[in-house]
């Protein structure tokens, strides 16, 4: 039981190796990227909208006025963004948790999977924020619409000359809290239903890891999306206006109320429920079929 317990979030105890985790991770960051850009492009101009435009009405007016193509505004630098951030998130998530498993060896803390998963899961989507960060930048200014940034060679230059290297990192502070935050809580959340329906799977013939797997994934999204959302709507709205972090509150609170840090919610959660589950889901398939190619064992 106590074994069970210090595993990680995946579903079997052979350890990947770093090349494994970073090609799952990446092909999990690809795939998912694909199945959420227009929900992603409707939160965006949600977040930096000033009006009182509800979701509907929003993906009316991008319909209307810029056409289908508009649902994917900002797609390269995001696809790179999900590529690059879902590679290293995995491979530092691995990577982190070896040395968390040989570092605390023998401790009471190396058998809390719920504690080892929320540390580690924070600290891998630290690095992989701040590793990605630039692409999510481009991604939001280009998405937002603005007359300002029309394309993604026209933005490079105009952050390079106005704000030199630190200009592709504004907002950067922010966003490693909010996804550091958002990673050790869906890590922990996923690894600790999972642990303990794996438990429950293997005294019934009616649950599997599959199922386990289907019902974790999408609750850990929907929890760590809502409990850190507002760190999210001030990131981008850091990532457009460059005002201190403080004034984008501020301001926040008074054009909109409390309830303008909760704006966009709605369609991120319906992005944040897919998108941890298929980036999980994703992973672990990828992970195990790989794993069968270095063995020569069939999958399960």
């Amino acid at each position: 039981m106590g074994e069970q317990s210090s595993k990680s979030f995946t579903t079997t105890d052979k350890p990947l190796t770093a090349t494994q985790s970073l090609i799952s991770g990446s092909v999990s960051g690809l795939i998912v990227r694909v199945v959420i850009a227009p929900i992603d492009i409707v939160k965006i101009r949600l977040q930096l909208s000033t009006s009182t435009s509800g979701v509907i009405s929003t993906v009316k007016s991008i319909i209307k006025n810029e056409g289908l193509y508009a649902f994917w505004k900002g797609n390269i630098p995001a696809e790179l963004m999900y590529i690059i951030y879902g590679g290293s998130q995995f491979f530092c998530y691995n990577s982190l948790g070896k040395i968390y498993d040989s570092t605390l060896s023998g401790t009471t803390l190396a058998k809390q999977a719920t504690v080892k998963n929320s540390i580690v899961g924070f600290s891998a989507g630290m690095v992989s924020t701040v590793v990605s960060y630039p692409f999510d930048l481009l991604r939001t200014r280009l998405a937002s619409n603005s007359n300002g940034f029309r394309s993604l060679n026209k933005e490079i230059k105009d952050i390079w000359v106005n704000y030199g290297f630190k200009g592709f990192f504004g907002g950067v502070g922010v966003s490693m809290l909010y996804i550091g935050s958002m990673t050790g809580i869906s890590f922990g959340v996923y690894g600790t239903i999972m642990s303990l329906g794996e438990q429950q799977a293997s005294k019934s013939s009616y649950l599997n890891t599959a199922t386990v797997s289907s019902i974790a994934a999408p609750l850990a999204g929907l929890i760590c999306k809502t409990a850190v959302y507002p760190l999210d709507l001030i990131k981008r709205n850091l990532q457009i206006h460059r005002d201190p972090v403080l004034q984008v509150a501020t301001r926040i609170l008074k054009e909109r109320g409390i309830g303008g840090f909760y704006r966009g919610l709605t369609p991120a959660l319906v992005k944040s429920v897919p998108a941890t589950a298929v980036s999980l889901w994703c992973f672990e398939t990828t992970s195990k079929i790989l794993r069968s190619w270095d063995d020569d064992s069939p999958l399960e």
